[in-house]
Parts: C-alpha cells; structure tokens; sequence
C-alpha cells in the first residue's frame, strides 16, 4: 500500500493541478484528497464512500482504477463485495432519528394496549357511574373557575405604559433545531457544541440535530439532503454527490434560508 497515495501526487502535480482545482472538479473535499495522497486512509469515511473517493480521484487523474482499488482493499482488509454502511447506533439529546418502520411486535404490543384501555373505559363509564361522576368534577371546576375570575377583576391592572414596555426575557441557553431529510443515501458526519464527531448513514429518511451554540457538518451527498432550521427550508445546498462541509450558528442559520437566498440576501 506503500506509495498509492505519491501516485496521485506524482501525477496531479504533472498534470500542473492543485488540490483546490481537483476538489472543484470532482466536488472532493480538499481534506479528504490529501488524505489520500498521504495515505491516511482512516479519514476517509467508512463503508462505500472510501472506495468511490478513490474511484473518482483516480478516474479524473487517468490512473488504473481497478489497480488503485486493488492495492485499497490489500491495505484495508475487505473485498469488493464489501458494502457495509454506517448506521444509526445511538441517540443522544442532540440527535433523534425518525424510524420509517414499525415491527410486527410493536402493532400487536399498540391492539392489546388499545384493547385494555377500551374496557376499562367501559367499565369506568358505563358499569361504575363514572361519567356522572366526572361531570360533577367538571361542573365543580366551572364554578371554581368562575370565581377565580371575579377575583382577578378586583385586582388593579398596572398602566398601559408598563405593559406596552414589558418584555419577556430571552433565555441565552435555549436549543435551536436543524432536521435534515435524506432523499436515498448521505453519509454525514456532525459535530455538536464542540463536542465528539459522529458518523452517520441516512437513507431515504430524516434526522433531527439541536444545539446550543454551533454545529459541524460534512454531508457525503449533498444533493439528496433537504435542511429545516427551526422549521424554515432552507436553500438547496448542492448537487447530487457533492461533499459540502459548513458551519451553522445562531449568527449565520438565517443566512442558510430559502427565503433570505430568494431576496438575495
């Protein structure tokens, strides 16, 4: 595996290209390339899209494909029948994926559960008196709301300049929200508030993100990625097979947004 990664240098460098002129070529980011031409292969992310960075680097290069990914799969110990994904293996209160499907198990948990509750409502209503019962509860509550509300009528209300000027303090330390919806495969990798780096493989279904100050994103695919902050769509954010990596915070996320990009701002 030795000296793969000076072939790509040797022949870019030839071909009078810098990393930069490749990244905009091959939509690689620039990390990732000198990655390769350094033989740090465990930064390149995991599963399929190590071998297609390289496929693509070595295609627009003219180098032999089928001998570059051969040499790769000596080094990292698969074969080319090795198509293991990342998947979601954790939750944590930043990051809450939606599950597209229900087991068998969990439909038939939902009948019985709905089945217990029926007769007990039954019972309850029709067998105990219970709705009689909980109509006096009702009827007491109307009573006593009402005269709650006779006692604030007594209260003197404070003058129209203190209420007009009155504002609700803002609380620095609430969450804001970024949902990424994947139309088929991105890996993606994020990193919250500064802390650990996860990877993640996103495949035709969402994933929800909330953070305090800042978050850190590279996305695999970035043409099949729609992005929601705090529930606005957000303006398209590459093409199809594109790596993006970006930043988002509470100074830049409305500059993200599909409104702020359609009156050019």
């Amino acid at each position: 595996m030795e000296g793969l990664g000076n072939l790509f240098k040797e022949k870019r460098e030839a071909l009078g290209l810098t990393l930069s002129d490749v990244s905009e070529e091959i939509k690689i980011g620039v990390n990732f390339l000198q990655a390769i031409e350094k033989d740090d292969f465990g930064k390149l992310p995991k599963g399929v899209y190590a071998r297609l960075f390289l496929k693509k680097y070595a295609q627009f290069l003219e180098l032999d494909t089928n001998e570059v990914l051969k040499k790769f799969y000596e080094f990292a110990k698969v074969t080319p029948d090795d198509n293991s994904n990342i998947v979601l293996r954790e939750r944590d209160k930043f990051i809450a994926a939606t599950e597209s499907s229900y087991s068998v198990k969990l439909i038939i948990f939902l009948f019985f559960l709905l089945l217990i509750l029926s007769s007990f409502l039954y019972y309850f209503f029709i067998r105990n008196n219970g709705f009689e019962s909980l109509k006096s509860k009702i009827f007491i509550h109307e009573i006593t709301k009402k005269e709650n509300l006779q006692k604030e009528k007594k209260v003197e209300k404070l003058p129209k300049k203190e209420e007009t000027t009155f504002k609700e303090s803002v609380n620095p330390e609430r969450f804001e929200e970024v949902r990424l919806l994947a139309e088929g495969k991105c890996w993606i990798k994020v990193s919250v508030d500064g802390g650990e780096e996860k990877e993640y493989m996103l495949n035709s279904d969402e994933v929800k993100i909330k953070f305090k100050k800042e978050i850190n994103l590279i996305l695999g695919n970035a043409g099949a990625i729609d992005m929601y902050i705090n529930g606005k769509k957000c303006a398209p954010l590459g093409s199809p097979g594109e790596v993006k990596s970006f930043t988002i915070d509470k100074e830049n996320e409305k500059s993200f947004l599909e409104e702020n990009k359609s009156n050019g701002n």
